[in-house]
């Protein structure tokens, strides 16, 4: 009975644990800021992130987590299309159609390799990767840096 009591206490003070680890305004803040600012224009059509998407970005856009435990937040998310696509409504919704973010095409992915050299789990000649981009409009991604 006594080891059943410190089992069931030591469960609930994992679940506390992980619970207590939700993002905060701040650190939610943050992290899509740095979304957007590592952005980089591809000529005047549009701007796309340089790396893939990671689990922390992921987080802070929905509000749930995508990785299992251990994973670390930094990587790229190995996320659904439609957890992405779920990524980029729950965006655009919050900028209110200020910025229109999209996944990025197959061919949004290679120029953007070929003009300013996104970084990901990719070879020169494959725009297959880990994860996936995002993308603004050139004119929203500019609008928004000269704000900054």
């Amino acid at each position: 009975m006594k080891k059943l009591v410190i089992t069931l206490l030591a469960l609930v003070a994992i679940v506390t644990a992980v619970n207590a680890q939700g993002m905060s305004e701040e650190q939610r803040e943050k992290t899509l800021y740095n979304l957007i600012v590592r952005m980089r224009p591809v000529g005047t059509q549009y701007a796309i992130t340089t790396t893939p998407v990671t689990y922390n970005e992921y987080w802070a856009a929905t509000g749930s987590k995508a990785h299992s435990a251990g994973t670390s937040v930094t990587k790229a998310a190995k996320v659904t299309r439609a957890q992405a696509e779920n990524m980029v409504k729950k965006l655009n919704a919050e900028t209110k159609g200020v910025l229109k973010f999209s996944i990025a095409t197959p061919a949004q992915i290679s120029q953007g390799s070929k003009k300013v050299g996104l970084h990901g789990e990719m070879g020169p000649q494959n725009t297959q990767t880990q994860g996936f981009f995002l993308v603004l409009p050139h004119s929203q991604w500019k609008m928004y840096k000269a704000t900054e």
